[in-house]
């Protein structure tokens, strides 16, 4: 992981970009450590990841994210080397181990329980 964590993404927003379905999948894979790196760039506002999935090679995606409210951003578009191509339940595991990196770098590892199985809501609390 990147040292410094890339903003927090509102779960409706993780959602929205991908739909449900992948958004489900997307928590197991975040669950069970597929996602195995991720790297914050805030200059150009681009979290990218590394994903394993069901080939030998992992995916590696990539998250273009624009400010939202308060320390809140909202992703705009998404790429990933799987098959899908885009908004993918890659993109949507690699924003959630984000959002748990951001908790625990700001409000340490007790107030990232349940990022992973239930997301950051709009007031920022665990669901």
């Amino acid at each position: 992981m990147s040292s410094a964590a890339a903003p927090l993404v509102d779960v409706g927003e993780i959602i929205r970009l991908v739909g449900p379905g992948a958004f489900q999948r997307a928590q197991d894979y975040a669950r069970h450590g597929a996602v195995v790196e991720t790297h914050w760039d805030a200059d150009a506002r681009i979290l990218t990841g590394t994903v394993r999935g069901t080939r030998a090679s992992p995916y590696n995606c990539s998250i273009l994210l624009a400010p939202a409210t308060g320390e809140f951003s909202r992703p705009t578009s998404s790429m990933c080397s799987c098959p899908v191509d885009v908004d993918c339940k890659h993109v949507a595991a690699t924003l959630l181990v984000s959002n748990t990196a951001h908790v625990r770098e700001h409000d340490g590892v007790q107030g990232a329980s349940g990022l992973v199985a239930g997301g950051v809501g709009v007031e920022g609390g665990s669901r």
